[in-house]
């Protein structure tokens, strides 16, 4: 039914399919530009990521070298404190891996009720 509407929508105002594709090119123009720019958001972010563990491992490696041998207990409280470093660093991109994931849910909610909508309309 929808689609009847929409042939007689086009035959008003004089539209042809070549139009229709001229537009459908430039949404997936759109589209495909927003892709790679969340790719780009997404690579900085891992890289951010990836240089504070190597940062955080760097002083690791650095305080072991300069520092004798403690207790055992020293150096055991030490090693969690710098896995911890490591872990919130991880727990901080888990987290906004979530959050991208959380809205490409919504988006999939959202498409799902429209299609609901459509099929209830026909």
């Amino acid at each position: 039914m929808n689609s009847i509407k929409l042939v007689k929508a086009d035959v008003q105002s004089d539209n042809t399919a070549e139009d229709f594709s001229e537009k459908k090119k430039k949404k997936n123009k759109r589209k495909n530009k927003k892709k790679r720019k969340r790719k780009k958001k997404r690579k900085k972010i891992e890289i951010k990521i990836e240089m504070k563990t190597e940062i955080i491992i760097d002083e690791i490696k650095k305080k072991k070298k300069k520092k004798r041998k403690k207790k055992k207990s020293a150096a055991i409280r030490e090693n969690s404190i710098e896995l911890l470093n490591i872990k919130d660093v991880e727990i901080e991109y888990l987290h906004h891996k979530n959050a991208s994931l959380q809205e490409k849910l919504n988006h999939i909610q959202y498409l799902l009720k429209m299609t609901v909508e459509f099929i209830k309309d026909d």
